[in-house]
């Protein structure tokens, strides 16, 4: 087991939110998005899990966990998620986890969930000499759910089921009635992805 190795951190990301991430294992970019939209807390956390490479083919995940608090993405990162992700590794899944903060429903209506995937892309690039995912996961709880709508309905073709692209969805415990309208969205644009309900 090895100490998680914040990587490169913001001047202007929280000390409690880097506190939260010292505390677990493997590797974190942690940053503040301007593609958060209005959101009070814009702390974008990029976690490779220990034994994970972002340098082979792997998995990008996006946890999109609705409203999580003041404490920005360092909420999310509770122990539920750190053993969701051990079983994950125990599968032999190569994955690199993006955690945020959630609270406002119209976050990327307007389509900057591309300019936000393409941040978190060059951050990986960047930081980690890392390359383009396999594909990319999304992974939506709660409130969240009504956020996953506006990425899917204004997300680039280009990043949609092709190698790299966006190939499954999650709905995790997704309580606001808008789980089908996101599957009959994909379905009139023909895409084949994978859902499912966890």
């Amino acid at each position: 087991k090895k100490d998680l190795l914040i990587v490169d951190a913001a001047a202007d990301v929280p000390k409690k939110v880097k506190n939260v991430f010292e505390k677990s294992n493997g590797r974190v970019i942690l940053y503040n998005s301007d593609y958060l939209g209005g959101e009070v807390t814009k702390t974008v956390a990029i976690l490779e899990p220990y034994s994970a490479s972002p340098t082979q083919s792997y998995e990008l995940i996006y946890y999109l966990h609705g409203d999580i608090g003041s404490y920005g993405a360092a909420s999310s990162y509770q122990k539920a998620l750190e053993v969701q992700i051990g079983v994950m590794l125990n599968n032999n899944r190569n994955i690199i986890i993006v955690l945020m903060d959630i609270n406002n429903n119209t976050v990327w209506a307007d389509g900057t969930f591309n300019n936000f995937h393409e941040e978190v892309l060059d951050k990986i690039k960047t930081k980690w000499n890392g390359k383009d995912p396999q594909f990319f996961t999304i992974k939506a709880f709660g409130s969240g759910s009504k956020v996953l709508k506006s990425a899917i309905v204004t997300l680039d073709p280009k990043y949609i089921g092709k190698p790299a692209g966006l190939q499954r969805i999650d709905f995790w415990d997704a309580n606001n009635g808008v789980e089908q309208a996101i599957i009959d969205e994909i379905d009139a644009a023909g895409e084949q992805l994978e859902w499912g309900f966890v």
